[in-house]
């Protein structure tokens, strides 16, 4: 009787907000309904921002450690890959499915001679942890399956491992359309910031130009995906504006990709904060 009544519920706020989209938008009426549906146990939210300030606390010490921009970028794709599976768990994910994520990475990383491939590898592993976030959220496999064929697809084309890095973090915002989409982002939203990657790409005359850009435009999409969790204005609008005061001091693209590197990792960070608050 009490699933019943939770379910009566659910439909009494969808029909609610479609009669009266002047004061509820879709994203109001998303998040009503997860109010009421069961989420993961308080226990679990303890273990999963444990990891969280874990996977911070890595990151530091990896920053501290690295001796190149290039280490610097790996650092900051692998703690995106380890808090993207925290959010996978807090919307569904077993982890057991983010484990083995993590496990092949490792393992693909053992065959990496240079910094470069180490990227690539980890890059490969961002793509696959999204895709069980987006799966767990709701994303259809039928669309999982068609952005990993896409990405494969581009990668045939590729010369060298910084052309498969760039065909990566496009795989990465592809990916992160999908989460955003199975949360009820706006596809309107989603799509502009595609359009507005590839138009931007029109100005790039190098493979790192066109890498810079993708990841700002995964940055982006990740922002969309905080504000539909109900992440404050004031957070989001903090890291952009550290993002922008950090791209003043950079010398070189290199620097400007680790920039919004970090960049996504914080819209991550303010993800997860936000679904196990």
């Amino acid at each position: 009787m009490k699933v019943i009544t939770q379910i009566c519920l659910i439909l009494s706020i969808f029909i609610s907000g479609c009669s009266d989209s002047s004061t509820s938008s879709n994203g109001n009426i998303l998040s009503k309904i997860r109010d009421l549906a069961p989420g993961i146990s308080s226990s679990e939210k303890n273990r999963l921002k444990s990891q969280m300030k874990l996977v911070q606390a890595n990151l530091s010490s990896n920053e501290i450690l690295a001796e190149t921009v290039f280490q610097q970028q790996a650092a900051r794709i692998n703690a995106c890959v380890e808090m993207t599976g925290i959010i996978a768990e807090g919307v569904g994910a077993s982890s057991s499915s983010t484990n083995r994520v993590l496990s092949s990475m490792s393992a693909d990383e053992i065959l990496a001679d240079t910094v470069f491939q180490q990227i690539a590898v980890r890059l490969s592993g961002l793509i696959n942890m999204l895709a069980v976030a987006a799966e767990s959220a709701g994303a259809k496999s039928t669309e999982i399956s068609l952005i990993k064929t896409m990405v494969s697809t581009n990668e045939i084309s590729a010369n060298n491992v910084n052309q498969q890095i760039a065909a990566r973090i496009s795989g990465c915002i592809k990916m992160a359309q999908a989460l955003c989409s199975a949360n009820g982002v706006s596809g309107v939203d989603t799509e502009s910031v595609i359009s507005s990657v590839s138009s931007n790409e029109i100005l790039a005359d190098t493979v790192f130009q066109q890498m810079a850009i993708r990841q700002s435009g995964l940055t982006n999409m990740l922002e969309l995906m905080a504000l539909n969790t109900g992440a404050p204005l004031g957070s989001v609008a903090n890291i952009k504006s550290t993002l922008s005061s950090n791209e003043i001091l950079t010398d070189t693209v290199q620097q400007q990709i680790a920039n919004r590197m970090w960049g996504s990792f914080e819209m991550l960070s303010l993800i997860a904060v936000t679904i196990l608050d």
